[in-house]
């Protein structure tokens, strides 16, 4: 079970479910909140066992070393964007860049530690190294300050557009669906930062769907604002 998801979860449900409740209190929004607290007990009733597992991993202190292993890969991370700074050692390679045999370099990182921890180092365990946790440090790692800088970029672009689009309609179901994208898409890059889950498929095309649903709101509703029809059926049917 990843924990900050389940939190990120929780609190994007809980601001849509308040911003309904500040704008239009109605039968049906208590029947969301109703379902949604319904929906969160079930989710947890799920991932009891999950939960129960996690802490019984703090009780045996494998909690810390979890987190020292993301460390040590953080710290793969910084070495390679202190070897190149600018642009990075590649889209697509820190796996390769962190593993032997042509990674032999940093996979000594790795290597340390496990020696420190009193392992025997077989070269051949160290073929497939697991990926960091954190976006930041991978895309640090991959890209270095210039693509951070232009990831950044489009984080602010996207998150700009679905506050635009909320704005042209706060009061109506297109303003709700604009602020449900916009609570999503920020809590998806605070998560990003932390873990890598807009580097998975399902969470990417899922991100980028709503960056797209985000960028055609603000489209039509600067299209409606200026007068203009929204294509060509209304054309035809303002002729």
């Amino acid at each position: 079970m990843s924990r900050a998801a389940l939190a990120a979860y929780a609190v994007g449900a809980a601001l849509v479910l308040a911003m309904a409740w500040l704008k239009r209190p109605s039968a049906r929004t208590l029947a969301a909140t109703l379902m949604g607290v319904a929906g969160a007990a079930l989710v947890a009733a799920f991932a009891m066992d999950a939960l129960k597992h996690r802490l019984e991993e703090v009780k045996l202190g494998l909690e810390k070393s979890e987190v020292e292993l993301r460390d040590v890969l953080n710290e793969q991370s910084r070495a390679m964007r202190d070897d190149n700074p600018l642009l990075g050692l590649g889209w697509n390679n820190f796996g390769i860049a962190n593993s032997r045999p042509q990674g032999a370099d940093y996979s000594g990182i790795l290597e340390d530690w496990d020696a420190s921890r009193g392992f025997r180092i077989v070269e051949e365990n160290y073929l497939a190294n697991p990926l960091t946790e954190s976006l930041y440090w991978l895309l640090m790692a991959e890209n270095g300050w210039t693509g951070w800088a232009l990831f950044l970029l489009f984080q602010g672009i996207t998150l700009v557009t679905a506050l635009r689009a909320w704005r042209r309609d706060p009061g109506g179901l297109a303003g709700y669906a604009a602020f449900a994208i916009l609570t999503a898409l920020t809590l998806c890059y605070l998560h990003g930062n932390v873990e890598r889950i807009l580097t998975q498929v399902k969470n990417l095309s899922h991100w980028l769907l709503l960056a797209g649903l985000a960028a055609g709101m603000a489209r039509r509703g600067a299209r409606l604002s200026n007068g203009r029809p929204e294509n060509a059926a209304d054309t035809l049917q303002q002729r």
